[in-house]
Protein backbone atom coordinates (compact mmCIF):
# COMPACT_ATOMS: atom_id res chain seq x y z
CA UNK A 1 0.00 0.00 0.00
CA UNK A 2 1.07 3.17 -0.95
CA UNK A 3 1.57 5.91 1.81
CA UNK A 4 0.55 9.24 0.27
CA UNK A 5 1.62 12.28 1.91
CA UNK A 6 -0.49 14.75 3.62
CA UNK A 7 -0.44 18.45 4.25
CA UNK A 8 -2.70 19.53 6.58
CA UNK A 9 -3.33 22.87 6.66
CA UNK A 10 -4.68 25.15 9.80
CA UNK A 11 -5.22 29.03 8.65
CA UNK A 12 -5.29 31.02 11.97
CA UNK A 13 -5.30 34.43 13.72
CA UNK A 14 -5.28 35.11 17.30
CA UNK A 15 -7.40 32.07 17.97
CA UNK A 16 -4.91 29.63 20.31
CA UNK A 17 -7.56 29.12 22.69
CA UNK A 18 -8.80 26.16 20.08
CA UNK A 19 -5.57 26.32 17.85
CA UNK A 20 -3.90 24.13 20.47
CA UNK A 21 -6.82 21.63 20.62
CA UNK A 22 -7.13 21.68 16.86
CA UNK A 23 -3.26 21.03 16.47
CA UNK A 24 -3.68 18.77 18.69
CA UNK A 25 -6.02 16.18 16.76
CA UNK A 26 -3.65 16.41 14.05
CA UNK A 27 -0.47 15.34 15.88
CA UNK A 28 -1.32 12.63 17.34
CA UNK A 29 -2.29 11.16 14.24
CA UNK A 30 -1.37 7.03 13.95
CA UNK A 31 -0.01 7.54 10.36
CA UNK A 32 3.80 9.36 9.61
CA UNK A 33 3.81 10.73 6.57
CA UNK A 34 2.43 14.46 6.56
CA UNK A 35 3.10 17.84 7.63
CA UNK A 36 1.42 20.47 9.20
CA UNK A 37 1.40 23.50 7.79
CA UNK A 38 0.40 26.71 10.44
CA UNK A 39 0.00 29.91 8.16
CA UNK A 40 -0.56 32.69 10.98
CA UNK A 41 -2.06 35.92 10.12
CA UNK A 42 -0.14 38.19 12.29
CA UNK A 43 -1.57 36.90 15.89
CA UNK A 44 -0.57 38.70 18.67
CA UNK A 45 -1.99 36.47 21.41
CA UNK A 46 0.94 34.15 21.82
CA UNK A 47 0.33 31.55 18.73
CA UNK A 48 4.15 32.07 17.72
CA UNK A 49 5.50 30.83 20.85
CA UNK A 50 3.14 28.12 21.38
CA UNK A 51 4.06 26.75 18.38
CA UNK A 52 8.18 26.77 18.30
CA UNK A 53 7.32 25.56 22.27
CA UNK A 54 5.77 22.37 20.70
CA UNK A 55 9.32 21.48 18.92
CA UNK A 56 7.46 19.29 16.72
CA UNK A 57 9.05 18.41 13.92
CA UNK A 58 5.95 17.38 12.07
CA UNK A 59 4.52 21.58 12.52
CA UNK A 60 5.91 24.17 10.49
CA UNK A 61 5.07 27.86 11.48
CA UNK A 62 4.84 30.73 8.57
CA UNK A 63 3.53 34.14 9.72
CA UNK A 64 2.62 36.47 7.09
CA UNK A 65 3.93 39.24 8.14
CA UNK A 66 1.21 41.73 7.59
CA UNK A 67 -2.50 40.96 8.22
CA UNK A 68 -4.57 39.39 5.60
CA UNK A 69 -7.71 38.89 4.26
CA UNK A 70 -9.39 35.09 5.20
CA UNK A 71 -9.05 34.39 1.38
CA UNK A 72 -5.60 36.04 0.90
CA UNK A 73 -4.06 33.83 4.36
CA UNK A 74 -5.73 30.94 2.59
CA UNK A 75 -3.71 31.58 -0.30
CA UNK A 76 -0.55 32.35 1.34
CA UNK A 77 -1.37 28.75 3.38
CA UNK A 78 -1.76 26.93 0.33
CA UNK A 79 1.47 28.29 -1.05
CA UNK A 80 3.69 26.11 1.17
CA UNK A 81 2.30 23.26 0.61
CA UNK A 82 4.30 20.24 -1.00
CA UNK A 83 3.47 17.68 -3.49
CA UNK A 84 0.77 15.47 -1.98
CA UNK A 85 -2.98 15.49 -1.01
CA UNK A 86 -3.79 18.67 1.00
CA UNK A 87 -6.65 18.95 4.30
CA UNK A 88 -7.55 22.75 5.25
CA UNK A 89 -9.08 22.27 8.57
CA UNK A 90 -9.97 25.71 10.76
CA UNK A 91 -8.63 26.73 13.57
CA UNK A 92 -11.34 25.40 15.68
CA UNK A 93 -12.15 22.34 13.77
CA UNK A 94 -9.89 19.19 14.05
CA UNK A 95 -9.37 15.35 12.72
CA UNK A 96 -10.20 11.99 13.96
CA UNK A 97 -7.43 9.71 15.35
CA UNK A 98 -7.59 7.70 12.57
CA UNK A 99 -8.49 10.14 9.83
CA UNK A 100 -5.13 9.96 7.96
CA UNK A 101 -4.74 6.36 8.01
CA UNK A 102 -8.64 5.99 6.69
CA UNK A 103 -8.29 8.55 4.09
CA UNK A 104 -4.57 6.68 2.74
CA UNK A 105 -6.86 3.46 2.54
CA UNK A 106 -9.54 5.38 0.48
CA UNK A 107 -7.05 6.67 -1.97
CA UNK A 108 -5.23 2.92 -2.17
CA UNK A 109 -8.74 1.48 -3.11
CA UNK A 110 -9.89 4.29 -4.89
CA UNK A 111 -7.29 5.97 -6.96
CA UNK A 112 -8.81 9.19 -6.94
CA UNK A 113 -7.45 12.84 -6.72
CA UNK A 114 -10.23 13.98 -4.53
CA UNK A 115 -13.00 13.49 -0.98
CA UNK A 116 -15.92 14.78 0.15
CA UNK A 117 -17.11 13.65 3.24
CA UNK A 118 -19.23 13.98 5.87
CA UNK A 119 -18.23 15.58 9.29
CA UNK A 120 -18.97 14.91 12.80
CA UNK A 121 -19.72 18.53 14.45
CA UNK A 122 -18.57 19.56 17.58
CA UNK A 123 -20.05 22.81 19.28
CA UNK A 124 -17.85 24.60 21.50
CA UNK A 125 -18.61 25.87 24.85
CA UNK A 126 -20.04 29.65 24.35
CA UNK A 127 -19.74 29.10 20.78
CA UNK A 128 -23.77 28.79 19.88
CA UNK A 129 -27.06 28.02 21.33
CA UNK A 130 -26.39 24.50 20.84
CA UNK A 131 -23.01 24.47 22.74
CA UNK A 132 -21.73 21.29 24.24
CA UNK A 133 -22.74 19.76 21.79
CA UNK A 134 -21.85 16.86 19.69
CA UNK A 135 -23.78 15.40 16.70
CA UNK A 136 -21.96 12.28 15.10
CA UNK A 137 -23.75 10.95 12.07
CA UNK A 138 -25.06 7.14 12.02
CA UNK A 139 -25.19 4.54 9.01
CA UNK A 140 -22.77 2.44 7.02
CA UNK A 141 -20.71 5.20 5.82
CA UNK A 142 -19.99 3.91 2.37
CA UNK A 143 -18.71 5.67 -0.63
CA UNK A 144 -19.83 6.86 -4.34
CA UNK A 145 -18.33 8.07 -7.25
CA UNK A 146 -20.02 11.90 -8.12
CA UNK A 147 -20.36 13.28 -11.30
CA UNK A 148 -18.69 16.93 -10.92
CA UNK A 149 -20.67 18.29 -13.37
CA UNK A 150 -23.65 16.74 -11.99
CA UNK A 151 -22.75 18.04 -8.35
CA UNK A 152 -22.30 21.43 -9.61
CA UNK A 153 -25.45 21.41 -11.07
CA UNK A 154 -27.23 20.36 -8.18
CA UNK A 155 -25.47 22.75 -6.15
CA UNK A 156 -26.31 25.66 -8.52
CA UNK A 157 -30.50 24.38 -8.32
CA UNK A 158 -30.06 24.22 -4.34
CA UNK A 159 -30.64 20.50 -4.36
CA UNK A 160 -27.72 19.79 -2.61
CA UNK A 161 -25.32 22.06 -0.23
CA UNK A 162 -22.06 22.76 -1.29
CA UNK A 163 -20.37 21.27 1.53
CA UNK A 164 -20.81 17.95 -0.78
CA UNK A 165 -17.90 18.72 -2.92
CA UNK A 166 -14.83 17.92 -2.47
CA UNK A 167 -13.80 21.45 -0.86
CA UNK A 168 -10.40 22.63 0.38
CA UNK A 169 -12.09 23.02 3.96
CA UNK A 170 -12.59 20.54 6.35
CA UNK A 171 -14.25 17.51 5.23
CA UNK A 172 -12.43 17.50 1.58
CA UNK A 173 -9.30 16.11 0.83
CA UNK A 174 -7.34 17.54 -2.40
CA UNK A 175 -4.36 16.51 -4.58
CA UNK A 176 -2.05 19.21 -5.17
CA UNK A 177 -2.69 19.35 -9.17
CA UNK A 178 -5.67 19.96 -8.83
CA UNK A 179 -4.99 22.83 -7.11
CA UNK A 180 -2.37 23.72 -9.67
CA UNK A 181 -5.44 23.46 -12.37
CA UNK A 182 -7.45 26.05 -10.57
CA UNK A 183 -5.45 28.82 -10.40
CA UNK A 184 -6.61 31.69 -12.34
CA UNK A 185 -4.19 34.41 -14.69
CA UNK A 186 -2.43 35.88 -11.73
CA UNK A 187 -1.50 32.50 -10.51
CA UNK A 188 -3.79 32.83 -7.58
CA UNK A 189 -6.23 29.63 -6.40
CA UNK A 190 -9.33 31.98 -4.20
CA UNK A 191 -11.19 34.29 -6.48
CA UNK A 192 -13.62 34.67 -3.79
CA UNK A 193 -13.84 36.13 -0.34
CA UNK A 194 -15.43 32.98 0.70
CA UNK A 195 -12.54 30.45 0.69
CA UNK A 196 -14.57 27.22 1.86
CA UNK A 197 -17.43 27.61 -0.92
CA UNK A 198 -15.11 28.70 -3.78
CA UNK A 199 -13.02 26.26 -3.43
CA UNK A 200 -15.13 23.54 -3.67
CA UNK A 201 -16.79 24.66 -6.47
CA UNK A 202 -13.08 25.65 -8.32
CA UNK A 203 -12.11 21.96 -7.22
CA UNK A 204 -15.32 20.62 -8.49
CA UNK A 205 -14.50 22.51 -12.00
CA UNK A 206 -11.50 21.08 -12.59
CA UNK A 207 -11.88 17.12 -11.95
CA UNK A 208 -14.34 14.84 -13.69
CA UNK A 209 -15.34 13.24 -10.93
CA UNK A 210 -14.95 12.73 -7.06
CA UNK A 211 -15.39 10.55 -3.91
CA UNK A 212 -17.90 10.93 -1.74
CA UNK A 213 -17.33 9.69 2.07
CA UNK A 214 -20.37 9.44 4.37
CA UNK A 215 -17.94 8.19 7.25
CA UNK A 216 -16.90 11.39 8.58
CA UNK A 217 -13.00 11.39 9.00
CA UNK A 218 -13.14 15.09 10.27
CA UNK A 219 -14.92 17.29 12.93
CA UNK A 220 -16.65 20.83 12.13
CA UNK A 221 -15.87 22.91 15.32
CA UNK A 222 -19.02 25.54 16.03
CA UNK A 223 -16.83 27.64 18.24
CA UNK A 224 -17.43 31.90 19.35
CA UNK A 225 -14.79 32.19 16.79
CA UNK A 226 -16.40 30.69 14.18
CA UNK A 227 -16.54 33.37 10.85
CA UNK A 228 -19.49 31.58 9.37
CA UNK A 229 -21.64 31.23 12.79
CA UNK A 230 -21.17 35.14 12.96
CA UNK A 231 -22.21 36.28 9.04
CA UNK A 232 -24.94 33.77 9.17
CA UNK A 233 -26.30 35.46 12.55
CA UNK A 234 -25.96 32.01 14.55
CA UNK A 235 -23.09 33.15 17.48
CA UNK A 236 -23.74 35.64 19.75
CA UNK A 237 -20.37 37.58 18.10
CA UNK A 238 -20.96 39.84 15.18
CA UNK A 239 -17.51 41.60 15.45
CA UNK A 240 -16.23 38.97 13.87
CA UNK A 241 -18.32 38.85 10.49
CA UNK A 242 -17.55 42.80 10.78
CA UNK A 243 -13.63 42.01 10.78
CA UNK A 244 -14.49 39.73 8.16
CA UNK A 245 -15.81 42.24 5.96
CA UNK A 246 -13.29 44.66 6.69
CA UNK A 247 -10.41 42.79 5.95
CA UNK A 248 -11.89 41.45 2.66
CA UNK A 249 -9.56 42.42 -0.62
CA UNK A 250 -11.36 40.01 -3.13
CA UNK A 251 -14.53 42.64 -4.05
CA UNK A 252 -17.87 40.08 -4.33
CA UNK A 253 -19.18 40.53 -7.85
CA UNK A 254 -21.05 43.69 -8.79
CA UNK A 255 -23.74 42.56 -9.53
CA UNK A 256 -24.26 40.67 -6.45
CA UNK A 257 -24.34 43.29 -4.44
CA UNK A 258 -22.09 43.50 -1.17
CA UNK A 259 -21.94 40.24 -0.08
CA UNK A 260 -23.68 41.30 3.37
CA UNK A 261 -26.53 38.83 3.08
CA UNK A 262 -27.27 36.17 5.36
CA UNK A 263 -27.86 33.80 2.25
CA UNK A 264 -25.92 30.82 1.30
CA UNK A 265 -27.15 30.48 -0.87
CA UNK A 266 -26.35 33.68 -2.72
CA UNK A 267 -22.58 33.21 -1.65
CA UNK A 268 -22.84 29.92 -3.41
CA UNK A 269 -24.09 31.60 -6.60
CA UNK A 270 -21.26 34.11 -6.22
CA UNK A 271 -18.50 32.05 -6.03
CA UNK A 272 -19.58 30.04 -9.04
CA UNK A 273 -19.73 33.01 -10.55
CA UNK A 274 -16.41 34.13 -9.75
CA UNK A 275 -14.85 30.54 -11.04
CA UNK A 276 -16.51 30.78 -14.35
CA UNK A 277 -12.92 30.97 -16.38
CA UNK A 278 -12.29 26.85 -15.09
CA UNK A 279 -15.31 25.88 -16.73
CA UNK A 280 -17.09 25.86 -20.71
CA UNK A 281 -20.63 26.37 -19.52
CA UNK A 282 -22.67 26.36 -22.58
CA UNK A 283 -25.55 27.75 -20.85
CA UNK A 284 -25.93 30.97 -19.30
CA UNK A 285 -27.16 31.56 -15.87
CA UNK A 286 -30.62 32.50 -15.48
CA UNK A 287 -29.68 34.75 -13.00
CA UNK A 288 -33.30 35.58 -12.28
CA UNK A 289 -33.94 31.76 -10.99
CA UNK A 290 -31.22 32.13 -8.82
CA UNK A 291 -32.59 34.71 -7.42
CA UNK A 292 -35.63 32.82 -6.91
CA UNK A 293 -33.46 29.74 -4.96
CA UNK A 294 -32.40 32.65 -2.69
CA UNK A 295 -35.41 34.06 -1.25
CA UNK A 296 -36.72 30.31 -1.54
CA UNK A 297 -33.86 28.97 0.92
CA UNK A 298 -34.03 31.50 3.23
CA UNK A 299 -35.60 30.68 6.66
CA UNK A 300 -39.22 32.67 7.15
CA UNK A 301 -37.93 35.04 9.36
CA UNK A 302 -35.09 36.46 7.21
CA UNK A 303 -37.15 36.12 4.08
CA UNK A 304 -38.32 39.72 3.67
CA UNK A 305 -34.68 41.12 4.61
CA UNK A 306 -33.65 38.35 2.13
CA UNK A 307 -35.73 40.12 -1.08
CA UNK A 308 -34.83 43.57 0.27
CA UNK A 309 -31.56 43.04 -0.36
CA UNK A 310 -32.36 41.22 -4.04
CA UNK A 311 -34.33 44.40 -4.96
CA UNK A 312 -31.68 47.25 -3.50
CA UNK A 313 -28.49 45.14 -4.69
CA UNK A 314 -30.19 43.07 -7.83
CA UNK A 315 -33.23 44.75 -9.55
CA UNK A 316 -34.99 41.35 -8.25
CA UNK A 317 -38.57 42.95 -8.19
CA UNK A 318 -41.06 40.30 -9.39
CA UNK A 319 -44.42 41.39 -10.03
CA UNK A 320 -47.61 40.39 -7.81
CA UNK A 321 -48.91 37.15 -9.92
CA UNK A 322 -46.45 37.23 -12.25
CA UNK A 323 -44.83 33.67 -13.52
CA UNK A 324 -41.63 34.77 -11.74
CA UNK A 325 -43.46 35.61 -8.25
CA UNK A 326 -45.49 32.14 -8.58
CA UNK A 327 -42.41 30.24 -9.51
CA UNK A 328 -40.71 31.42 -6.65
CA UNK A 329 -43.72 30.14 -4.02
CA UNK A 330 -43.52 26.68 -6.12
CA UNK A 331 -39.79 27.12 -5.16
CA UNK A 332 -40.43 27.84 -1.36
CA UNK A 333 -42.82 24.57 -1.18
CA UNK A 334 -39.94 22.81 -2.79
CA UNK A 335 -37.37 23.31 -0.20
CA UNK A 336 -39.96 23.72 3.26
CA UNK A 337 -40.43 20.06 1.92
CA UNK A 338 -37.09 19.43 1.69
CA UNK A 339 -36.09 21.18 5.00
CA UNK A 340 -38.76 19.04 6.69
CA UNK A 341 -36.93 15.32 5.14
CA UNK A 342 -34.12 16.96 6.19
CA UNK A 343 -35.01 17.43 10.05
CA UNK A 344 -36.49 14.60 10.02
CA UNK A 345 -32.87 13.00 8.51
CA UNK A 346 -30.84 14.63 11.40
CA UNK A 347 -33.09 12.93 13.97
CA UNK A 348 -32.94 9.46 12.64
CA UNK A 349 -29.80 9.23 10.98
CA UNK A 350 -27.56 11.40 13.58
CA UNK A 351 -26.68 11.15 16.95
CA UNK A 352 -26.84 14.39 19.67
CA UNK A 353 -25.11 13.68 22.20
CA UNK A 354 -24.95 16.37 25.39
CA UNK A 355 -21.40 16.64 25.90
CA UNK A 356 -21.25 19.29 28.73
CA UNK A 357 -18.99 18.19 32.00
CA UNK A 358 -17.17 15.51 29.27
CA UNK A 359 -15.71 17.59 26.38
CA UNK A 360 -14.66 20.79 26.68
CA UNK A 361 -12.77 21.15 23.28
CA UNK A 362 -12.65 19.42 20.02
CA UNK A 363 -9.21 16.72 20.50
CA UNK A 364 -11.30 15.62 23.48
CA UNK A 365 -14.14 15.62 21.08
CA UNK A 366 -12.53 13.69 18.57
CA UNK A 367 -11.45 10.95 21.53
CA UNK A 368 -14.88 11.22 22.63
CA UNK A 369 -16.40 10.11 19.43
CA UNK A 370 -14.00 7.09 18.99
CA UNK A 371 -14.67 5.69 22.11
CA UNK A 372 -18.50 6.30 22.98
CA UNK A 373 -21.49 3.50 23.08
CA UNK A 374 -24.66 5.56 23.67
CA UNK A 375 -27.05 2.97 25.48
CA UNK A 376 -30.25 3.19 22.97
CA UNK A 377 -32.63 5.19 25.63
CA UNK A 378 -30.01 7.77 26.16
CA UNK A 379 -30.03 8.44 22.13
CA UNK A 380 -34.26 7.60 22.36
CA UNK A 381 -34.77 10.10 24.87
CA UNK A 382 -32.67 12.92 23.91
CA UNK A 383 -34.08 12.52 20.63
CA UNK A 384 -37.37 13.18 21.47
CA UNK A 385 -36.20 16.07 23.81
CA UNK A 386 -34.60 17.16 20.21
CA UNK A 387 -38.38 16.80 18.45
CA UNK A 388 -40.57 18.59 21.22
CA UNK A 389 -38.20 21.90 21.20
CA UNK A 390 -38.23 21.73 17.34
CA UNK A 391 -42.08 21.18 17.34
CA UNK A 392 -42.53 23.92 19.87
CA UNK A 393 -40.35 26.49 17.46
CA UNK A 394 -42.43 25.11 14.97
CA UNK A 395 -45.63 25.88 16.86
CA UNK A 396 -44.48 29.46 17.87
CA UNK A 397 -43.55 30.98 14.67
CA UNK A 398 -46.51 28.97 12.57
CA UNK A 399 -43.60 27.42 10.22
Amino acid sequence: MVENFFNVVIPTRNRLATLRYSLKTVINQDYDNYMVIISDNCSNDGTCDFINGLNCEKVKYYNTGRSLSMSSNFEFAISKINEGFVIVIGDDDGLLPHALTDINGLLNKENVLAISSKTDVYYWPGGSPNQDLLMVPTGDGGTSRKSSAESLKKVLNGDINYTELPMLYTGGVVHSTLIERARNRNDKFYNSFTPDIYSGIAITSVVDQFLRCEAPFAISGLSKYSNGQSQLGVSKSESIAEDFFRANDIPFYHALGDGKIKSVHLLTLEAYIQSSFLRSDKDKIDMLRQFEIVVAKAPKNLRNETINYLQVNCSFNPAPMSISQIRMHIVIAKFMLINIIERFNRIMFWDAIPVSGKVGNVYEASEYITKIKLRLIDKMLYKLKYVKSKMGKMLTKGD
